[in-house]
């Protein structure tokens, strides 16, 4: 872990910039169509293709923020540079047929909901100390719905940044079983078997510990 860390925070860091500045291009290139969009242009024809460009810029810009996570991974561990870490990635993922168990995975909507869920506490937590305190600068009830908005936003802003750190372990996860399959089956043989009986294409060729291979 700490060799991943330093290699991405030294020589690999370039990489990750890379990936990123993709991303912000094309947020800059849709925020400029917006903008065009928002004139209040009387041209049809031009507001139909800036809408068009947007939404196709869109499904580009939530690819390459797929892309970047698990090329991350890659970047991490093995120092690739951006592009042959993506390239690499995708031929592994789809060879191996990971890209069904990613499909499959509810994580990201779990930790989502677990990150609304903390946050909802925290703005209740905030309203009980607003009733029960009642502040001299609150004494008109003015601040209580910014206060209670606030605590929620910056909850869910923190719990979101922690449990991200979950988010990205399950991307590791992935892109390892794809790599080397053999490892799980060595360190975690249940979780194997479990991966082996629903998703078999993802430990084809795998040899199990009878020598039959699958």
């Amino acid at each position: 872990m700490l060799s991943s860390l330093k290699r991405s925070t030294t020589n690999s860091f370039g990489s990750i910039c890379f990936g990123s500045l993709i991303v912000a291009l094309i947020q800059t290139v849709r925020s400029v169509l917006r903008a065009i969009r928002g004139q209040g242009n009387d041209n049809i024809a031009v507001q139909l293709i800036a809408c068009c460009v947007d939404c196709i810029l869109g499904c580009i810009e939530g690819l390459v923020e797929f892309f970047n996570k698990y090329a991350y991974v890659e970047i991490a561990i093995y120092g690739k540079p951006f592009t042959q870490a993506a390239k690499d990635t995708w031929s592994l993922i789809k060879d191996r047929g990971v890209d069904a168990l990613i499909n499959d995975c509810l994580i990201g909507n779990v930790l989502q909901m677990g990150s609304f869920l903390c946050a909802a506490v925290v703005a209740l937590i905030a309203w009980l100390y607003i009733t029960i305190t009642k502040p001299e600068y609150n004494s008109t009830g003015s601040y209580t719905a910014p206060i209670i908005l606030s605590a929620f936003i910056i909850a869910m802003s923190m719990f979101m940044v922690l449990l991200k750190c979950i988010d990205s372990g399950a991307a590791t996860t992935f892109v390892c079983l794809a790599e080397d399959p053999e490892a799980m089956q060595r360190n975690n043989p249940e979780l194997y078997r479990m991966v082996r009986e629903a998703y078999p294409n993802v430990v084809r060729g795998v040899r199990d510990n009878n020598n039959s291979s699958y």
